[in-house]
């Protein structure tokens, strides 16, 4: 697999992923529980 499988089609940025911990950790995502937030721009179809 290689990042032309991502449906955005480029390789995902650290800050990307870091951004996405920083706003599960902040109070703005308080109400969020039990889920899976997949930070992998497109490429997981589902099983």
């Amino acid at each position: 697999m290689n990042h032309m499988d991502a449906a955005l089609k480029r390789l995902g940025d650290p800050r990307e992923v870091a951004e996405t911990i920083v706003w599960l950790a902040s109070e703005r995502a308080s109400y969020v529980r039990g889920q899976t937030i997949l930070v992998d721009g497109g490429v997981y179809k589902g099983s």
